[in-house]
């Protein structure tokens, strides 16, 4: 329930784009055992992230959060056993990096912006 209507306050904050975006990430969120490669649907969200963040470090933090998913997937996926079940953490980690790197990049936009302005 908290999800659907989280995902109808995104739907009457943002415009249809991008709350299609956040509503497909957020299934990740609510149901990360309903398929194995669920996590995919966090990718065009992903993509929108990295092409909305200003400030480089933000950026950088993105991309530092894709590469430690992909080389803890692949470590992962080694073992002789390894289903899609080893994944499970996956949506939880991009979620996290987004959300860090967005709360980053208005972070240091404000700083940039306020040590422009006492100049």
């Amino acid at each position: 329930m908290a999800a659907l209507a989280l995902s109808l306050r995104l739907w009457s904050m943002l415009g249809p784009t991008r709350a299609v975006l956040w509503s497909l990430a957020l299934t990740t969120i609510v149901a990360p055992y309903i398929w194995g490669w669920d996590f995919v649907l966090l990718l065009p969200l992903f993509m929108d992230t990295a092409a909305r963040l200003v400030h480089p470090l933000a950026r950088a933090t993105l991309f530092g959060f894709l590469v430690v998913c992909l080389v803890l997937a692949l470590e992962s996926i080694k073992a002789p056993d390894a289903g899609n079940y080893v994944l499970w953490w996956i949506p939880y980690e991009m979620m996290i990096g987004m959300l860090f790197s967005l709360g980053l990049d208005t972070r240091m936009r404000a700083h940039d912006l306020h040590g422009m302005s006492s100049t």
